[in-house]
């Protein structure tokens, strides 16, 4: 599959009278090349790569790598990033491709003899929210299946600013303007370590009253702990609240971890609290996508929290989502062959999925199909997919531009007018007044 990709190039300046401009730099051995990689790997946290002017790889160094899956589309975005193909001097470029992925690459040359480029990144200016990786995917005419595969991808990739980035540059010119003694810089480091003088206590009773009550606390903690998550498992929405009173137990004491920043210990907090639901409800029996859907979706809303205020309403929020969907979209009472149909649908949702397709894909009879599916959920296979699928449609409706033809292609739809008339069956009203509405 062929992908289109956009890079843009920025030339970066120190001052008036010092570009990043490396001409007559030596660079006679690989100590330095490598000596400098060590430093940027471990400074950045992103991967490294130095390639000779043999386009020989001399180090490579990783902290994520591209899933097998998505090698196919994203293996072009590395294609494009060779950087001393175009110009004869050294210069530092800041690549920002059409996957929002973004690369550092340093082409270094001497005399006109090309000695070798580096290559740092990926790494992203912000985090990427479902719209614009739904808008990533159309681009590239990638099917929609792969959204969550992308999703994880992306979260593997460090976010940084465009200061950190140019100041990553600054770094990098001056360890190679010295890089001739790099090979052979060391230091030694002193490790001290300096033991505080604690106050005596006077009062061994106090201390032992003081153990117990905190004992107490923890034990107390845990146990509500265990309730909260027995009851989400069971999609039991007042027991939660009753537990919980309305979300402040999470955050009462957030203040204590990080006194100098009580909003960060919130959204700290706030974060564990999530995973816990999230773990809940896969022993529920929702199902990954769904699980996910809602954790990421309250993941950024706590980062994005400005307040504790707003951190317990998210928390409250939060509580409801996961019992509801629970309630609502559990797999646990299914039979395995009936989650296997499931899983099949979810994972082709843009595909051809008829009876015969998905009683093939899970080893089945259509006809033992549909009577277990029909029995098991209430519903028909038909009606099922099509509900999914207009869910989707709405989320793309909420989140993007996309046109209705589009989005009805993105979820499976090869007729726009078939779409449309499956869509008010659902939903009470046409594709267009439901954007209308928005």
């Amino acid at each position: 599959m062929t992908t289109t990709l956009t890079s843009t190039a920025m030339y970066l300046v120190f001052n008036k009278d010092y570009e990043y401009n490396l001409r007559g730099v030596r660079m006679n051995h690989n100590e330095g090349f490598k000596k400098i990689s060590d430093y940027i790997f471990t400074l950045t946290g992103m991967n490294t790569m130095f390639v000779d002017g043999a386009s020989k790889t001399i180090v490579d160094y990783r902290y994520s790598q591209i899933p097998q899956l998505l090698k196919p589309y994203l293996k072009d975005v590395y294609d494009s990033l060779v950087p001393y193909n175009d110009y004869n001097q050294s210069k530092f470029i800041i690549h920002k491709t059409s996957y929002e992925l973004s690369f550092i690459s340093i082409n270094m040359y001497e005399n006109n003899n090309c000695l070798g480029h580096y290559l740092i990144g990926p790494f992203l200016y912000g985090n990427l929210d479902t719209l614009i990786i739904d808008n990533i995917l159309f681009r590239h005419n990638i099917s929609i299946v792969l959204k969550e595969n992308f999703i994880q991808y992306y979260s593997t990739i460090p976010v940084i600013t465009e200061h950190k980035a140019n100041v990553i540059c600054e770094l990098l010119a001056f360890c190679i303007k010295y890089s001739d003694n790099l090979g052979e810089f060391k230091i030694n480091v002193d490790h001290q370590y300096s033991e505080k003088k604690y106050l005596e206590i006077k009062s061994k009773d106090s201390l032992l009253e003081n153990f117990n009550n905190h004992h107490l606390a923890i034990k107390n903690s845990y146990q509500l702990e265990n309730e909260i998550m027995h009851a989400v498992e069971t999609g039991d929405l007042d027991k939660v609240y009753k537990i919980m009173e309305k979300g402040k137990m999470v955050l009462k004491n957030s203040a204590q971890r990080i006194p100098e920043d009580p909003l960060r210990s919130g959204k700290n907090i706030s974060l564990v609290f999530n995973t816990l639901l999230r773990k809940s409800a896969e022993k529920g029996g929702l199902h990954p996508v769904d699980i996910h859907s809602i954790s990421e979706k309250y993941a950024i809303k706590i980062e994005q929290s400005s307040t504790i205020k707003q951190l317990e309403k998210i928390v409250h929020d939060m509580e409801y989502d996961y019992c509801n969907a629970i309630k609502n979209n559990s797999l646990k009472e299914y039979s395995q062959i009936i989650k296997m149909a499931i899983e099949y649908i979810r994972k082709n949702i843009d595909s051809d999925l008829g009876l015969d397709v998905i009683a093939s894909a899970i080893n089945i009879s259509p006809y033992e199909l549909s009577r277990k599916f029909n029995k098991e959920t209430k519903n028909t296979i038909t009606n099922y997919i099509n509900i999914l699928r207009i869910n989707e449609a709405i989320h793309l409706f909420e989140n993007s531009d996309l046109p209705i033809t589009e989005v009805a292609f993105m979820v499976g739809f090869n007729d726009s007018n078939y779409f449309a008339k499956v869509f008010k069956k659902i939903t009470g009203v046409s594709p267009s007044e439901y954007k209308s509405s928005l």
